[in-house]
Formats: C-alpha cells, sequence, structure tokens
C-alpha cells in the first residue's frame, strides 16, 4: 500500500494521530481554561483563536507559528511529516527500480542521501526545526539501523553509519545527534544479536507501552488541574511528594481510559475512520513490535 497508495497510507496515518489528539486537545484547552483561573503562569496556554484550533487540527501549527496549546503537539505533527516523507521516498524508490531492487537497495539508499543531508545541513540551523527535514537525519538513523540489524547484510552498514553520523558531529557537535546514533546502534546490534528478542516482556510494562501516546497526548491536562488544584488547596509542604504520586497514577489512568476510548478503537476502525460518524467510529473495538516502537522514537531524541 504504501508504495502503490502512498496517499490511503498517509491518510491513515492522520486519523490514527489525529483522533486522539483531537480528543486530548478539547480537554487540554478545558484544563487551560482551569489553570488560568488558580495560576499566573506563562507556560499555561491562552484561550484558542480559531486558526489556533485549525492549524492544529491540520498539524501546521509549528509550520504556521501558532502558539501550541498542548504540550508535544510539535511531537504529533513532525511524527505525521515524517512518515509522509517516508512514504514519499518508497513510492519514489518504487518510480525508480524493481520491487526487489527497491527494497534492498533504492530505499536505504535515498534515505540515506536525504538523512546525510539532514544531519549534515538542516538539522544544523534551528530554523528548519517545524519541518521533518530537521529530524531526517536521526530517523534515518534509525531506519538504516533496522535495515543493516538483518542478518543478510553486512555488519560494516553499521560502520558506514557510524561514520557518517561522526563526521556530521565533527562538524557541529549536538548531543542529540550523538544520542539518537547511540540508540539506533544499540537497537541495531541487539536485533541482529537477538540479545532482546526472546526476553520476556512483563505484561504491565507492555501495556504501558500500548499506552504510552494516548498518556503522552493527556498527560498535560491532568499536570495543569493538579497544578491549579495544588495551589488552590495550598496543603502542607509535606504533601508535595504524594499529591506528585497521585498526578502520575491520574496520568496513567487518564491514559489508559484516551486508549481505550479512542485510540484503540480508531485502529480497529480501519481506514475511513474519519468519513464515518464519530460515535460510529468509538462504537468499534491494537500496536506494533518493541523494536519497531523504538526505532519509531529515535528521531524525538532530536529535541534533546
Amino acid at each position: 500500500m504504501t508504495s502503490t497508495r502512498p496517499h490511503i497510507a498517509i491518510w491513515r496515518r492522520y486519523e490514527r494521530l489525529v483522533l486522539p489528539f483531537l480528543a486530548a486537545l478539547a480537554i487540554g484547552i478545558g484544563a487551560a481554561a482551569i489553570g488560568r483561573t488558580a495560576l499566573a503562569e506563562e507556560w499555561i496556554p491562552s484561550a484558542p483563536t480559531i486558526g489556533q484550533i485549525l492549524s492544529h487540527m491540520l498539524l501546521l501549527q509549528g509550520v504556521l507559528e501558532f502558539d501550541a496549546l498542548i504540550a508535544g503537539a510539535w511531537y504529533i505533527a513532525i511524527d505525521f511529516q515524517l512518515f509522509a516523507l517516508m512514504v514519499a521516498l518508497i513510492w519514489l524508490s518504487d518510480r525508480l527500480g524493481a520491487p526487489n531492487a527497491r527494497t534492498r537497495f533504492v530505499t536505504p539508499t535515498l534515505v540515506a542521501i536525504l538523512g546525510t543531508a539532514s544531519l549534515y545541513y538542516f538539522n544544523c540551523d534551528s530554523a528548519w526545526d517545524n519541518l521533518a527535514i530537521y529530524f531526517f537525519g536521526s530517523y534515518a538513523l534509525g531506519a538504516c539501523a533496522y535495515w543493516a540489524s538483518h542478518k543478510e547484510h553486512s555488519l560494516g552498514w553499521f560502520f558506514v553509519l557510524t561514520l557518517v553520523a561522526t563526521g556530521a558531529l565533527l562538524m557541529d557537535f549536538r548531543l542529540r545527534i550523538a544520542v539518537a546514533l547511540a540508540v539506533a546502534l544499540v537497537l541495531g546490534l541487539s536485533r541482529r544479536s537477538g540479545l532482546f528478542e526472546n526476553l520476556p516482556l512483563w505484561r504491565p510494562i507492555t501495556y504501558l507501552g500500548r499506552t504510552s501516546y494516548s498518556m503522552f497526548l493527556i498527560h498535560f491536562a491532568i499536570c495543569l488541574v493538579a497544578n491549579a488544584a495544588f495551589a488552590y488547596v495550598s496543603p502542607a509542604a509535606e504533601m508535595a511528594l504524594p499529591w506528585l504520586l497521585g498526578t502520575w497514577i491520574t496520568c496513567v489512568a487518564a491514559g489508559a481510559l484516551l486508549f481505550h476510548s479512542v485510540e484503540d478503537r480508531v485502529g480497529r476502525a480501519g481506514p475511513g475512520a474519519l468519513r464515518i460518524p464519530l460515535w460510529r467510529n468509538l462504537a468499534g473495538s491494537p500496536g506494533g513490535k518493541l523494536y519497531t516502537a523504538a526505532f519509531s522514537l529515535i528521531p524525538y531524541l532530536s529535541r534533546i
């Protein structure tokens, strides 16, 4: 589907990202309204404008220079851009070569070329940090490490990967790129050796991994309301730690609720989730493998 119908893959990604995001956005706007009544902090978003809301719905708030309405809105926008860019490269490689050549050579070559351009030029200039090209160097490190982790490929590709990234670091050292390289190598080499493949995964950890996106989306609203409530109640200082623990537990619970009520049901609804009434979409009844999820996180280390 990615190479023959790229627009469908891109639209499906948009659906899976945006529906939970919009639910969290609505909650976040309400939480910010509560927060403004109790706290006078610059980090609390102002009442949103129509333009702000529309830009968030289209994942263009950063490009259009609107202030984010919830923490991490950039993550969703950049994730979507990176996915769309990768799909475009796979589609282009399909036009340039036969399917076997595409998977073994053309796609990795295109990804490596664009990733190198990002590492040596675009990622050196923060003016690009609202666009996927700024992060694509880290994304390419993860993708290339994943491809190199297959045992039919030479270990020398890890050396090439390290050489390219090290050259970029010598030219302009960026801790975020060094961390992304280290994570890519650890994941790639461990996958190739099978180090983590057979490790038993504790079920609660697996569950937290499945619900992590929803938890990420909702945690800002929970923390904002918790801070406002703490300021309003003004409990004794010794209550600060229990309050913090309670806030964390609430974030986990709220993330699980958002996952089961929106994200998981959107995933089960299949393509076209935005073309049917939302209540029907959510009435339906889930995630990637450990390595796939881990590799996908590499570009976001660039925000360190």
